[in-house]
């Protein structure tokens, strides 16, 4: 379970930029790539923090 949660934040804002048009400007790249990672749901996010804590806690 804890695999499929790193899986879903890993690859979130990947898919979602795939949705953005291709360039080859760097300013373009930047500013897509900062869009997809605003876009990954909050509680996505929160959800990969607390699998890591357990983690940490369980094998430090």
């Amino acid at each position: 379970m804890g695999k499929r949660k790193n899986w879903v934040q890993s690859h979130v804002s990947n898919w979602i930029y795939r949705f953005y048009l291709e360039s080859s400007r760097e300013e373009d790249l930047h500013r897509n790539t900062l869009e997809a990672l605003e876009q990954v749901p909050l509680i996505t996010i929160r959800r990969f923090v607390v699998w890591t804590y357990r983690f940490m806690d369980t094998y430090a």
